[in-house]
Formats: structure tokens, sequence, C-alpha cells
């Protein structure tokens, strides 16, 4: 398989990377150094050779619609399937006591979460205009090593570790 990882610098992007590789699969790692949005210099000599993208990219300090502003180019690439990982992020304040249904409209209250909505909502829309098979995830916390104290999951390990008897959690 060859793949491409947007994002292959961040918290999931470095083990995504890892794991392909690990699997026997050719991986085009594109990182922060990486500006798609603003070159062609890059990759289009994989153009249609690439099978899968797994757009992870996304800024948290920046204008949330980096991640749209890619999306153009990597359908340019002609992937058969482009895999979108989103964020929980998306979906905003939910009712509570039930669990959230996929169709749950995205009502999120940062900019990340506004961003990677938009980034799906224009992969949907773009794929089914390119023929492109799309796949949408919205993950929820996740956790490596390197993830900063501030992310839910990273939190409550740095507790635990340091022998909290009751994990502090929310906002």
């Amino acid at each position: 398989m060859r793949a491409m990882v947007t994002g292959a610098d961040g918290h999931v992007g470095r083990l995504l990377v890892r794991y392909l590789a690990s699997q026997g699969d050719e991986v085009t790692p594109v990182g922060r150094d990486v500006d798609l949005t603003s070159t062609h210099e890059y990759g289009w000599n994989v153009a249609g050779v690439i099978d899968v993208i797994y757009h992870l990219a996304a800024r948290m300090t920046e204008p949330a619609d980096y991640a749209t502003r890619m999306l153009p180019l990597l359908f340019e690439l002609k992937p058969r399937r482009i895999i979108v990982v989103g964020s929980s992020k998306q979906y905003g304040p939910m009712p509570a006591g039930r669990p959230t249904p996929e169709a749950w409209s995205p009502k999120s209250l940062t900019e990340y979460g506004l961003g990677k909505a938009r980034a799906e909502a224009q992969a949907f829309d773009l794929g089914r205009d390119r023929g492109v098979e799309v796949v949408a995830a919205r993950p929820f916390d996740h956790w490596a090593p390197w993830v900063p104290h501030r992310f839910a999951v990273s939190n409550w390990i740095r507790q635990a570790v340091m022998g909290a008897k009751t994990l502090r959690v929310g906002n």
C-alpha cells in the first residue's frame, strides 16, 4: 500500500507513520515543514500512485481552515481513498446521558473544531465530484508520550502516575 500522511509530525501522525511503515506500507510523510497550500513542488511526482491519503493536518494555533486549503491539492494527487481524520471537537456541546449519533450536526464552539468540520464536509464534496472514496473519522481523546498535559487522557495518566487517589476531570 502506498500511503501519504498529512500532519505526519503531529501527535497522531507520528504514530500512524510508524505503524504504516511497520506493516510494510510505503509512506510519504507530510509535516509542518511542507506547505502543500503554497507550492506545487512537493508530491506531484506521486500523483496517481498514492493509494490512500490520511489527512490529519490541522493547526491548532492558526486559522483552522488550513486543512480545507490543503484538500483540493490532495485530491489532485488522485488517490483511491482519502481518510479525513477530524476530532471530537467537531461536536461541540452534546446532550448529556445518551450516546451521540453520527447524524448529530456539528456545533463546535472552537475554531479547531469548526475547521475540522469544514474539512470533512469539503472532502465529501470533492470526493463525490472526483470519484474518490472518502472516509471520515472523529476520534475522541488519544494519547502518546509527547502529548501535552492540557489534553484529557495525558492529564489523567500524569495524575495517576503521580499517585492521585481521585482523578480531576473537566474544564
